[in-house]
């Protein structure tokens, strides 16, 4: 419940009725000054508020970019998975191929039908005896130490040359 506003509850501004000029002039300076005040306050923005804007932006430029990424990624990953399915049906392929070219009846029948070969008969078959097996015989230079020497001086002077080349 509002009460009501008497002539003791109200305070007066007695510079009103003041006839002085002076004193006007300074309580409508001081006024307009108080006004200009509250009016700077209202429009000037906290720091806080600013930074806290600022971060807001950057985080959420960070995760735009990180949605990006992510985005890339499984694009590229289903593409190498779709090329591995690729490869692996290929392989299949070339696996089952690959078998049916060394499978020993397809190779007969390539050779008796493109190639024109026979079997090999009894008659056609030779065999060889040897009476003495064979033997090997490990000779030993004997160099004397100046044609040694003068062949590691040539082996050196061909390493030289072989790099210079």
């Amino acid at each position: 419940m509002a009460q009501r506003a008497t002539r003791e509850s109200v305070a007066y501004d007695y510079a009103r009725f003041d006839n002085r000029m002076a004193v006007r002039e300074a309580v409508r300076a001081e006024k307009k000054q108080s006004a200009e005040k509250t009016k700077a306050k209202k429009r000037a923005i906290p720091p806080s508020i600013i930074f806290t804007y600022f971060a807001v932006l950057i985080i959420s430029g960070v995760i735009v970019f990180n949605y990006m990424q992510v985005t890339m990624l499984s694009d590229r990953t289903s593409r190498l998975e779709q090329e591995i399915e690729t490869l692996k049906s290929e392989e299949t392929y070339m696996r089952a191929k690959q078998e049916k070219m060394l499978n020993l009846s397809d190779v007969e029948e390539y050779a008796k039908n493109k190639l024109h070969m026979v079997k090999a008969d009894g008659s056609q078959i030779d065999y060889i005896q040897m009476s003495n097996p064979d033997q090997i015989q490990i000779l030993k230079n004997n160099k004397d130490g100046a044609s040694r020497y003068f062949a590691g001086f040539i082996k050196s002077f061909n390493v030289v040359l072989e790099y210079l080349s």
